[in-house]
């Protein structure tokens, strides 16, 4: 946008909430300022981690681009406010297993 640093503030606040950023964000060119709306770009195969980056970036949209890896790419539209802070949840939280003698140690 023609916001003036939006993408160090975006850079900065992605950082503090834990994600891992290149440090370096990179101003659009001047022809290329109008984005509303906050996006996602990311390779289809990292959609698990998009959808955290997501989580984190309220009213972002995200779209696929297929060669990224496991880059995502984050282009601050002016609907940008902040960062909503997430955590991951363990899939294993309130399962219960059952267990033989011969696969738990006692001490």
């Amino acid at each position: 946008t023609a916001t003036p640093d939006l993408g160090r503030r975006v850079d900065a606040a992605l950082r503090s909430a834990g994600f891992r950023t290149t440090g370096t964000p990179v101003q659009a060119p001047a022809g290329d300022r109008h984005t509303r709306r906050t996006r996602i770009v990311h390779d289809p195969r990292w959609d698990r981690s998009a959808a955290s980056l997501s989580a984190a970036l309220p009213g972002s949209e995200r779209r696929t681009a297929r060669g990224l890896g496991r880059v995502l790419k984050v282009v601050a539209g002016s609907d940008f406010r902040g960062i909503q802070r997430v955590w991951a949840r363990d899939r294993n939280a309130g399962q219960v297993s059952t267990v033989t003698g011969d696969q738990v140690a006692c001490s």
